[in-house]
């Protein structure tokens, strides 16, 4: 059986991982060329890399392997990249004089992807909704509807898996896609493990 340093390990080994394959493909992308580098080329990275850090935090949840100071450290991180995401095209859109965020978000994208851009700022607003819901998940009104508050965060991480799908250029590249699809399988088992605990008032897992 893992102790919990070596699960404490794996955890940080994981995600470290996932996030290093995404930006060794961005990288890749790029020629390895970052002279000039503008917000356009730099904001895809931080939505794959939030998106791959959150999968890691269902496997952890649904394994029932819980660290206080990983889902602190990375939950920090993964609300930075959510707010940057967004955050960078809209400044570089607004700067190039194509208006202002929701709206501007179109005009960057060919209007067949339209669908996609939505999916995308539906699942930006849910997610940062959570943040709100935690910090106020002690009283008792929150408590009786965290199994809602859930299961929106598990459809907004299904809304962000199609949005890059759709729109990611990384994800063009056949080994990283492959490995995105696989994450999306996994996440399955582990968001009903989730979800099922959640609405049937199970707390699982000691704290590394």
């Amino acid at each position: 059986m893992l102790t919990g340093k070596k699960r404490l390990g794996i955890m940080w080994l994981t995600v470290t991982t996932l996030v290093g394959l995404a930006f060794y493909s961005w990288g890749q992308g790029l020629a390895w060329q970052f002279s000039g580098l503008s917000a356009y080329q730099f904001f895809p990275l931080l939505g794959l890399t939030a998106w791959f850090t959150m999968f890691t935090h269902y496997v952890w949840g649904a394994l029932s392997w819980r660290s206080i100071v990983y889902t602190r450290l990375t939950g920090y991180f993964v609300l930075g990249c959510i707010l940057l995401h967004p955050g960078l095209l809209g400044y570089a859109q607004y700067k190039n004089g194509l208006g202002n965020p929701p709206f501007s978000f179109y005009r960057y994208f060919p209007p067949s992807y339209n669908g996609a851009v939505l999916l995308g700022s539906t699942a930006v607003v849910v997610f940062l909704s959570f943040e709100v819901f935690n910090r106020l998940k002690n009283r008792p009104k929150i408590k009786r509807i965290w199994k809602w508050v859930s299961l929106s965060q598990a459809i907004a991480m299904t809304l962000i898996f199609v949005h890059a799908l759709y729109l990611g250029d990384q994800l063009h590249m056949g080994w990283l896609k492959a490995l995105w699809i696989i994450c999306g399988i996994i996440l399955l088992p582990c968001m009903y493990i989730l979800l099922r605990r959640d609405f049937t008032n199970k707390e699982m897992g000691a704290k590394i």
